[in-house]
């Protein structure tokens, strides 16, 4: 039997079906078009991106111990310094597709096509990259991999998913506990339901921070849904209907704790606060992600663009998660 290569869909059967297989032009372009809006890539946000030539970043923490003593004129060295090697790899993204749209040109669709012979230079293609491809890339990464993914090798000549691309931040951190890092995880339950006991409850996570760290600026990320919540508790309890969005969005005693909602953490219950410098994003190409390489064959069109991209945190020890961010 003869290979099967994989190719990407464009589904117009039931277009066809109600308007007929022909191209009529009434007027329709591409204002007639409509999609639904696309979530942007935000989560990125709380990561310092670093931009590499490489396919893994090596950093260094750096482990110190106390360094005074009493004096005596007896010279006593004391002190000592620990280079602790840290690195993580960049996975490889890529974006293939392959389509012939020749079938466009007897639809409704049909401005989408053209008489040209070379369908690169089809209306649609530039339609595809510009609505399509890159919008929809970013929405896979925030929804499907920058905090839910798990990595997975691909399977040759089988399609990825994007669910498997890299690991995210749930993944990282299930990893950090099962290896015994020192993650600081302080345990709060499972959300509140009632606004202004949510409240109370991310109050008292927040006071059972290391004191050393809990003037430290940072972000709470969790969910919009609880970010809402937390939103609304904060003017129930203290009567903040006139405040600024800002004030209601901040632990109350610790203004350098501010919440984030996230749309990569919809439906979770989970919520992780770190320094952004302790949150890197590792990039190798990632221009690529903005860009498409556009070729024909015969009467198909493939386009395709590939980049590296990983998330990690270079210090467990300032990593603060409630108990449902892990597995």
């Amino acid at each position: 039997m003869p290979e099967v290569i994989p190719q990407t869909e464009i589904d117009i059967d039931q277009l066809k079906a109600d308007f007929g297989d022909f191209y009529l032009n009434s007027g329709q372009n591409l204002s007639n078009l409509h999609m639904l809006p696309y979530e942007s890539f935000e989560t990125m946000d709380a990561f310092t991106v670093v931009p590499t030539n490489d396919t893994i970043i090596r950093e260094s923490n750096v482990e110190v111990e106390e360094i005074l003593q009493q004096y005596q004129d007896e010279f006593t060295p004391k002190g000592k310094v620990e280079f602790q090697p840290v690195e993580f790899m960049l996975r490889q993204i890529k974006i293939d597709l392959e389509f012939n749209p020749t079938k466009l040109q007897r639809s409704w669709v049909g401005f989408l096509a053209s008489n040209n012979i070379d369908r690169t230079q089809y209306p649609f293609v530039r339609w595809l990259f510009e609505q399509y491809v890159f919008m929809k890339s970013k929405e896979d990464m925030e929804k499907k991999a920058i905090y839910k993914g798990i990595y997975a090798a691909p399977q040759d000549g089988v399609a990825g998913e994007a669910s498997k691309v890299m690991d995210g931040v749930r993944q990282v951190v299930t990893n950090f506990l099962a290896d015994g890092k020192d993650v600081q995880e302080i345990i709060s339950g499972a959300p509140a339901v009632d606004p202004a006991t949510f409240v109370t409850q991310l109050e008292n996570w927040a006071k059972a921070l290391p004191e050393k760290y809990r003037r430290m600026v940072m972000s709470i990320n969790l969910s919009r849904t609880l970010e809402e919540r937390f939103v609304e508790g904060m003017q129930q309890k203290y009567n903040m209907h006139y405040a600024q969005v800002g004030q209601l969005k901040r632990i109350r005693n610790y203004e350098n704790l501010s919440l984030v909602g996230r749309p990569s953490m919809e439906g979770e219950e989970g919520w992780w606060a770190t320094p952004k410098y302790n949150a890197l994003m590792g990039v190798k190409g990632f221009e690529n992600s903005n860009a498409i390489k556009i070729e024909g064959a015969k009467r198909k069109v493939s386009l395709y663009t590939d980049w590296y991209a990983a998330i990690y945190f270079i210090q467990p020890k300032l990593l603060f998660v409630n108990d449902k961010v892990s597995y």
